[in-house]
């Protein structure tokens, strides 16, 4: 059996090895947790940019829509639309149409796949507010 003096050593023995066990998984624990930080921060800013994208969609889709409003109203006056007329009015329906659908997609974009979606998005805005504009221009 084992005496008192004997035993001294072997429990200070066995603290100490707990002591630095502990001291070690929370060390591992504290760098585990630097990462975490990064990717909710990472996330944070990518959520921002959704965001941002997609006021400026609005805002845009907007604009478009009162250009679509004063065309509309140039020919209800009673204004004949060309054949040509009729057919970019068409082609603009079908951007806008994909514009839209893709709004509702923002918030589903993964990261990986952002750059490439919000460049094709802003290009597609862009384009169809050109073209809205042209249209609008042509029916004076």
């Amino acid at each position: 059996m084992l005496n008192f003096k004997n035993s001294i050593p072997l429990v200070c023995l066995s603290l100490m090895f707990l002591f630095f066990t502990e001291c070690n998984l929370f060390q591992k624990k504290e760098n585990a947790s630097e990462p975490d930080v990064k990717d909710a921060e990472a996330e944070m800013i990518f959520q921002q940019e959704k965001s941002e994208l997609l006021s400026k969609a609005n805002t845009e889709l907007s604009a478009i829509n009162k250009r679509i409003l004063a065309c509309n109203d140039k020919i209800k006056e009673g204004l004949k639309l060309t054949e040509a007329q009729n057919k970019a009015l068409d082609e603009f329906e079908a951007k806008r149409a994909s514009i839209n659908k893709r709004i509702h997609e923002i918030k589903n974009v993964q990261l990986s796949e952002w750059e490439s979606f919000k460049t094709e998005f802003e290009t597609d805005l862009r384009n169809a507010s050109a073209d809205i504009e042209r249209i609008q221009a042509e029916l004076k």
